[in-house]
């Protein structure tokens, strides 16, 4: 599919680890819909929310979910044994670590609630973090783990033996936990949620923008993901901003564009001396509004 000139590949989160091992970087920041701030459980129910309302609409007349754009790079891993074989392609997304993580978390829950059995669930081996040790090994003993749904899924896994002490010290980790007991208290109502996530209706969707092969470079990822650790307005606003389109795909698509390079290019001349360009876009929306009223 093309926009903009750009070629995307429209993909469900299955359709996506089934084609792609999904890596995310070093030098991404945590992943941050799990922390504990007003504003971040504001947003973190809100994003819930709107999943659950997508997948609980009837099988005869249901609008898709469409998370917009997942950025990144790919890598061809080519066997050492065998000539010409390709093994897989590795993805390391430059943007929509975010989405990706929280539907990660909520594909886990969805197949341990279920009881799916491991060979129905085994695309998840195909999503790691390699941000830091502790949140790639966390991954692994995540999908070996099966919890009980009674109780805080965060506390139950604590309290196992593979849980780290120093492990209380990766946000990420924290970050996914947190989000984990949101998920159960969002969904522990739904029943049919793996069937909902993984059926042939495609419910959730977003698009996959490889790099390379649209002509875009790694310039991208600072003008994107150089904010620093912690969400800031500019994201929640931006956030905000695009669930205004999300019902229609080109509109939606087009503003998630605007913003991730056509403005971003424009706003990053004008950047901090720390690669920032949130400020630059909230004084020109701030102004935008003012000159309005």
């Amino acid at each position: 599919m093309e926009t903009n000139n750009k070629q995307y590949e429209k993909h469900t989160f299955k359709s996506f680890l089934c084609k792609y091992h999904v890596v995310i970087p070093m030098v991404q920041r945590d992943y941050a819909q799990g922390r504990t701030s007003i504003e971040v459980n504001r947003v973190r129910n809100r994003f819930l929310t709107a999943i659950k309302n997508y997948l609980l609409q009837p099988d005869s007349n249901y609008e898709v979910m469409k998370m917009d754009f997942v950025y990144g790079e790919t890598e061809n891993i080519w066997s050492k044994t065998e000539t010409n074989k390709l093994e897989k392609i590795i993805v390391t997304p430059l943007d929509g670590q975010q989405r990706l993580t929280t539907l990660f978390l909520l594909h886990w829950y969805a197949a341990k609630k279920s009881l799916i059995h491991k060979e129905d669930y085994a695309f998840l081996e195909h999503f790691t973090y390699d941000i830091r040790p502790s949140s790639r090994d966390f991954c692994v003993h995540l999908l070996a783990f099966a919890p009980s749904f009674s109780s805080s899924i965060k506390e139950q896994i604590i309290d196992q033996y593979w849980f780290m002490g120093d492990w209380h010290n990766d946000p990420t980790i924290l970050s996914m936990l947190t989000m984990l007991d949101s998920i159960n208290d969002k969904f522990s109502d739904v029943n049919n949620l793996w069937n909902l996530l993984t059926g042939t209706n495609e419910r959730i969707v977003f698009f996959f923008l490889p790099l390379a092969e649209n002509g875009l470079s790694d310039e991208l990822y600072i003008k994107m993901n150089s904010r620093g650790k912690k969400l800031t307005p500019f994201e929640h606003f931006k956030a905000e901003f695009e669930d205004l389109y999300e019902r229609d795909s080109e509109e939606s698509m087009t503003i998630n564009h605007k913003f991730d390079v056509e403005w971003a290019d424009i706003f990053f001349s004008y950047r901090d001396n720390d690669n920032l360009t949130d400020k630059e876009f909230m004084r020109y929306f701030f102004y935008l509004n003012s000159a309005t009223l």
